[in-house]
């Protein structure tokens, strides 16, 4: 969808902030009049879209697709029929079977269904997931409870130390989430011109391209410590760090470090 339907959710989701005096009329149009027309990323629920907030700067505004909620709870009711009915299906007869004592043993332990696994549970507790995050209202409570943790500017982690984006909370809600903007490139892109210009002639491409490399893998290795202490010592765990949710960033001094996006899915 483009970026008038973003606008039109935005500033219906937002108005009623305004109303209650959250947050500024002024401030909600002139975050709407920055937002760009094409998203900068899309995925099966929503599209993000770069904004500027007054007094922030730039921002990402994660907006969710029209009607998506519907979508899912159809997609849900057919999973759960399914499920039921796989469920229902008895045991396939022993073809061997006879009247002996043995027989009659194997027939008590033969399973009474053709499957034995949980499936209307497991069912129930995939699609579960999914509603939460629907609500964007969750994932903001997850980003800051990640930054709490792992955040360079506030972070209590001894062990961990990455680029958290900022969320701001009155400007999220049930299918909008604002939150600050940050640059920089997925851990997958070795382009050799990476932060270079035309006149810097002084590496060649192949240089350019190994330190690229290096940095990333040196990266994957933060990633790696960081997921073994999310797990191991903090029990908060980000449970979709994937190569579109891994920034290298790039800071002021010219080193590098890792960021976190999406905080859609935190157990």
């Amino acid at each position: 969808f483009d970026g008038e339907v973003a606008r039109d959710i935005v500033r219906k989701e937002l108005t009623p902030r305004v109303e209650e005096g959250s947050i500024e009329k002024q401030d909600l149009e002139d975050l709407l009049e920055s937002l760009v027309e094409e998203p900068v990323a899309a995925a099966s629920i929503g599209q993000v879209y770069k904004a500027s907030l007054p007094g922030r700067g730039s921002v990402a505004v994660k907006v969710q697709r029209p009607g998506v909620r519907l979508l899912v709870e159809s997609d849900t009711e057919l999973l759960l029929a399914v499920a039921k009915f796989l469920e229902s299906l008895p045991g396939l007869p022993n073809p061997s079977s006879g009247n002996n004592e043995d027989n009659d043993i194997d027939d008590r332990s033969k399973p009474s269904r053709l499957i034995n696994t949980q499936l209307v549970s497991a069912t129930q507790e995939f699609m579960s997931r999914i509603f939460e995050e629907l609500d964007y209202r969750n994932e903001a409570a997850n980003c800051k409870k990640f930054a709490d943790l792992y955040s360079r500017k506030s972070g209590t982690s001894k062990d961990v130390s990455v680029v958290v984006p900022e969320v701001y909370l009155n400007w999220c809600t049930e299918n909008v989430l604002v939150m600050e903007w940050i640059d920089g490139t997925k851990l997958t892109d070795v382009s050799a011109f990476e932060n270079s210009d035309e006149s810097s002639g002084a590496q060649s491409d192949a240089t350019l391209a190994k330190d690229s490399v290096e940095e990333n893998l040196a990266l994957v290795k933060v990633a790696i410590d960081s997921t073994l202490s999310q797990l191991l010592v903090t029990g908060i765990l980000h449970a979709d760090p994937h190569a579109g949710n891994l920034l290298k960033i790039r800071l002021d001094d010219g080193t590098v470090t890792l960021g976190y996006l999406d905080f859609g899915l935190l157990s």
